[in-house]
């Protein structure tokens, strides 16, 4: 039986695996995205698997968090360097 094809992959910069880590996240919708910190959820998924992901994670998830909050986003580099700024 074929799965359904989860919304999800209509944001731009979220393929199959960053879908994956979100419904093991517990979001499956756009919707649900709104209500959620990229900080957070980027700190949740490595609590979860136990390891320290790529921080190009955190992009993406800023990424698909602005998109669901925005209806608009840009590439996932681009809060990459939002990211960098605010560090220094």
């Amino acid at each position: 039986m074929p799965r359904e094809r989860s919304e999800l992959l209509d944001i731009p910069n979220v393929g199959k695996a960053t879908m994956g880590d979100l419904h093991r996240l517990g979001i499956s919708t756009i919707a649900e995205l709104k209500d959620h910190d990229p900080q957070q959820l980027y700190d949740n998924l490595c609590k979860l698997d136990g390891v320290q992901h790529d921080i190009c994670c955190l992009d993406v998830f800023s990424a698909a968090v602005d998109f669901a909050m925005n209806g608009t986003c840009q590439d996932w580099w681009h809060y990459s360097k939002l990211r960098k700024a605010e560090r220094d």
